[in-house]
């Protein structure tokens, strides 16, 4: 495994693994932008049940998984990918995530909008940069940590101004939604740090390592179907319930009033969700959430000025820059900081000569 570990170290560093990262972060940004843009667009409002598309999607991720896994290793990665051991040893990492997404999916279905949810889900960068010092004793730079500070305090500015033409607060992102919101940030930082450590620590392919944690997210998944339904002050979100449809229609169902969009964001949401693990294992999580606030960039120029035909505005249009900037000054705060560690002391091998 560390002859292994260190191989991949040496191809990270050279040119061809280099653009392999990029186009991973910069494939993932364009998809978490997507998720974004379609969950505003085709979820608020709808008489889904909300906690449907959380299940459908971990279903849908354990078959991928294992159709792959199967390609790839034949009968010995499909065993490996159902191994009861490993999905047991996943698994509160795995309730972790199935939660996220179902808060996620709950605080759209409140009425919190694409871009409510982003200022709040700023918490996530100083949060997951804290406990991956603690979980894989990370240590940051003065300057990165800068660089953190002005990015979130720059993507909650880049929000509010969206949110309000006068520059101040919209009093829609204080609703309800907000503890939903919160609640999907902090159990997603902890499942990401936490698989992170599982699938850099462990010595299977990616692949059947999502799955031993997908499993596990299904089955929690099953079991909000029935929490969300019954605590949930939204009689839609309870799937034995009637609800009015199409053409006046009173259906029930966990799958009641999906269509064509619907499918549209299960397909988003699944891609996204593989290639944030992607990038989170080979990569870090910190990275990977600076790199989603780009993401920011994608929803506004396409999903605002694009999408909704709304007009620019240059105050926004300037934080957006800052953004964009403080991200550049994250990644090469951190490439100058690896390489003043790895640098010699002139004054140490002077005494040593």
């Amino acid at each position: 495994l560390r002859t292994r570990n260190s191989q991949f170290v040496v191809w990270m560093s050279s040119k061809k693994g280099g653009l392999v990262q990029l186009a991973c972060v910069v494939i993932f940004v364009v998809f978490d932008s997507a998720r974004t843009i379609v969950n505003d667009q085709y979820i608020n409002g709808t008489p889904i049940v909300s906690q449907s598309i959380t299940f459908a999607q971990f279903g849908a991720s354990i078959l991928v998984g294992l159709v792959v896994s199967a390609a790839a290793e034949g009968m010995t990665g499909f065993k490996d990918a159902l191994s009861w051991k490993e999905i047991l040893r996943c698994f509160p990492v795995a309730t972790c995530f199935s939660l996220s997404q179902t808060f996620t999916i709950m605080a759209y279905s409140s009425g919190v909008s694409g871009m409510e949810n982003t200022v709040i889900g700023n918490v996530y960068m100083p949060l997951s940069a804290l406990l991956s010092r603690w979980i894989f004793r990370r240590s940051y730079s003065f300057l990165e940590w800068v660089a953190l500070t002005v990015l979130m305090l720059s993507a909650s500015a880049f929000v509010l101004l969206q949110n309000s033409a006068s520059g101040s607060p919209s009093e829609s992102i204080f609703n309800t939604g907000i503890s939903y919101v919160l609640l999907s940030v902090v159990m997603s930082c902890l499942a990401s740090m936490l698989s992170e450590k599982i699938m850099k620590a462990g010595n299977s392919h990616f692949y059947i390592q999502k799955v031993n944690l997908d499993v596990g997210s299904f089955f929690t998944s099953i079991l909000m179907l029935f929490v969300c339904g019954l605590t949930s002050k939204r009689d839609q979100d309870a799937f034995w319930k009637k609800r009015v449809v199409e053409d006046g229609r009173m259906e029930a169902g966990i799958f009641v009033a999906w269509n064509w969009q619907m499918i549209i964001v299960l397909v988003v949401t699944l891609l996204q969700n593989w290639l944030a693990g992607f990038v989170a294992k080979r990569l870090s999580t910190v990275i990977r959430s600076s790199a989603q606030q780009l993401s920011l960039l994608i929803v506004y120029f396409v999903g605002d000025l694009l999408l909704n035909k709304k007009g620019f505005d240059w105050p926004v249009g300037t934080t957006a820059l800052v953004i964009a900037l403080s991200v550049q000054v994250f990644v090469f705060a951190g490439q100058a900081a690896k390489e003043h560690v790895h640098q010699p002391n002139p004054s140490r091998a002077a005494a040593a000569a």
